[in-house]
């Protein structure tokens, strides 16, 4: 009985990754492979389900999950499991939402790439046919170019999580070992055992149990993170490997834009939802940064942005210069630079670099090879266009010109100007705002969001 479920079970798992989307983006890596490219449904239930399991309910039992003590101001604070918005809610819904994500991104590249196969085919070979193989030679270049990719993320994942807890290891062998005083300037769920008795937190649990639970919870952070990176690196190969088999001369392929395309985006729009599904996990990763960074600071968001507005209640438009420097003043501190922390440094400079590079390849540089294809095509159509109307041809002329104008018109991003250039703002404002997290509300209340997106989008069609 427990066979034929096992069984079952193995099958039903099977059933729900796609295996053409798994061999051409993760040959060397299948299992990874059906993860990334499982259901969306099926990834975002299973990670929440294992958090819950392997982190909530021990969190609970050992009463790790609430833990009130005493704040600097009075009253109370929580620092427990379920408190600290980078473990709780995060490992429960925002991680398995972002994987799910990654996941859709994956399978949507497979069925993308077989849309710009259909004709008018997209992607041809040099000699202006269909290429039926493409996949296969797709699967090959990805191979070849993540061979020890999983490693490489392996050894940078345990590189960050010494950075990141070597404060708390090195206490709890201090305390543990040679039975010394475990120190620390901030107690929460990680060292519990150690907190300083007070009346607010009525259980105590044992240093033995808080280690394992904290080791447990440092293993599934260590797993999040490899994964993350592994698919992050994975999907910054997938773009680069899409864009130099049509832009380098050693592949025998051509990329052809489809002039008479609908959605004016010459043909690139069954890639588009792939890389607005990438924009959305940046901009998710920001904003996750930009709560992580308030979390440091021991924030809450709305009433932080009263103490950001009470901190320019002084400035007066009508003495600007004397009382614009006060107001300064009062807002400086509330960015508490000496709180920020070296985990939280790599989240701020890492994030934008990750988004930034993974966008050149098949943003920036296809947008330029495709500009670049259009300014030849234009002006070809133009002299005929002339020789057109130096014939007398007026429906000739005439067809000439709407095609350039169509041309002129269309859009080299695949997933639009609006799509890409809105949330690129939105990515600049939100590390921006990470680095000096006072600025957020000003530019909310001033409209600057809404300014610096225009700016992006001016000149730029749909």
């Amino acid at each position: 009985m427990t066979t034929l479920l096992l069984m079952s079970s193995r099958k039903w798992l099977r059933a729900q990754y796609n295996l053409r989307a798994s061999q051409t983006f993760y040959p060397v890596n299948p299992r990874i492979g059906a993860l990334f490219t499982s259901r969306p449904w099926v990834i975002f239930c299973g990670f929440s389900v294992s958090a819950l399991l392997v982190l909530v309910l021990p969190s609970c039992i050992l009463h790790l999950a609430l833990i009130p003590i005493p704040s600097e101001g009075g009253g109370t604070q929580g620092v427990g499991f379920m408190q600290k918005f980078n473990w709780g809610i995060t490992y429960l819904v925002i991680l398995p939402l972002v994987f799910a994500l990654g996941a859709l991104a994956s399978r949507s590249f497979e069925r993308g790439l077989l849309l710009l196969l259909r004709r008018p085919p997209t992607i041809q070979s040099s000699s202006g046919e269909r290429y039926d193989n493409y996949l296969k030679d797709f699967s090959i270049q990805t191979a070849a170019r993540t061979k020890h990719l999983f490693i490489a993320c392996l050894v940078v994942t345990l590189a960050l999580s010494v950075i990141d807890s070597w404060y708390n290891l090195r206490g709890y062998g201090s305390a543990l070992l040679f039975h010394r005083t475990f120190h620390s300037d901030e107690f929460d769920w990680m060292n519990a055992a150690y907190i300083p008795a007070n009346s607010c937190w009525s259980y105590r649990i044992a240093p033995w149990q808080n280690l394992i639970f904290y080791l447990v919870a440092l293993l599934s952070q260590g797993c999040v993170i490899c994964l993350g990176l592994f698919w992050i690196s994975a999907f910054w190969i997938h773009s680069r490997v899409f864009a130099d088999l049509m832009l380098k001369s050693e592949f025998n392929y051509r990329f052809v834009p489809w002039e008479k395309d609908p959605d004016r985006r010459l043909g690139l729009k069954p890639i588009g939802f792939v890389f607005s599904t990438f924009l959305i996990l940046s901009v998710l990763l920001q904003t996750y940064v930009y709560f992580h960074r308030l979390q440091v600071m021991h924030k809450s968001l709305w009433p932080y942005f009263g103490e950001v507005a009470a901190a320019f209640a002084v400035f007066d438009s009508k003495s600007p210069i004397e009382t614009l420097g006060k107001a300064l003043n009062a807002w400086w501190p509330l960015n508490a630079f000496h709180q920020v922390n070296p985990g939280l440094v790599l989240l701020i400079f890492a994030s934008p670099i990750l988004s930034i590079t993974i966008a050149w390849w098949p943003v920036v540089r296809l947008g330029r090879y495709i500009d670049r294809y259009r300014d030849g095509l234009i002006h070809k159509l133009r002299i005929e266009t002339i020789d057109a109307k130096a014939l007398g041809q007026v429906a000739t002329a005439a067809d000439l010109e709407a095609r350039i104008s169509g041309l002129a018109e269309a859009c080299v991003w695949p997933n639009g100007y609006a799509v890409g250039w809105g949330a690129f703002s939105m990515l600049v404002i939100l590390e921006v705002s990470a680095i000096f997290p006072a600025l957020l509300p000003i530019l909310i209340v001033s409209g600057g969001i809404l300014k610096l997106g225009k700016s992006f989008m001016k000149g730029k069609s749909k």
